[in-house]
């Protein structure tokens, strides 16, 4: 018996098949790393053929939903988590819509002098930035070009 009855109409089979798989995934009637069933049961599910069933779910699998392994099955994936890199939200607030809980763990810390490798990369370029009227750098020069840099004048304020 039919789980789904598909409709003859404008609408391919595969695609509806494809549109309930999806709408079955979505709701977590299968997890990722769950197996799906075979799919002379999803067909039996479905009421069609096995091409049918096979087309909908390499559509699935072409937007890596699934992943398809000859002889091992097809096994649901991780969702892929998509950024909207022109929102005005943080990382954090990002992964909280997406159900996630953001956070930082620490793979390996030591302390140690650097390479010369290291060193190199640390290093740059020091010269004398220009000066204002009073002998320290401009405050908006020293923002954009000398970031680094601390006015040598001890009564002055850092720039």
């Amino acid at each position: 018996m039919a789980r789904y009855q598909l409709e003859p109409g404008p609408i391919p089979l595969h695609h509806q098949v494809y549109l309930d798989l999806r709408a079955a995934l979505e709701g977590g009637e299968w997890r990722p790393g769950d197996r799906l069933p075979p799919e002379r049961e999803l067909a039996g599910r479905y009421g069609c053929s096995l091409i049918t069933v096979r087309r909908a779910l390499g559509d699935l699998a072409r937007e890596e939903r699934l992943q398809r392994t000859r002889g091992r099955g097809t096994v649901v994936t991780q969702p892929k988590i998509v950024r909207d890199l022109s929102s005005t939200l943080s990382f954090a607030e990002e992964m909280q819509l997406h159900g996630l809980e953001p956070r930082t763990t620490l793979l390996a810390a030591a302390v140690g002098r650097a390479g010369e490798g290291a060193a190199a990369a640390r290093r740059y370029r020091r010269a004398r930035p220009p000066t204002g009227s009073n002998g320290c750098a401009e405050p908006s020069t020293c923002r954009s070009s000398w970031s680094r840099w601390s006015c040598p004048r001890s009564d002055s304020r850092i720039c």
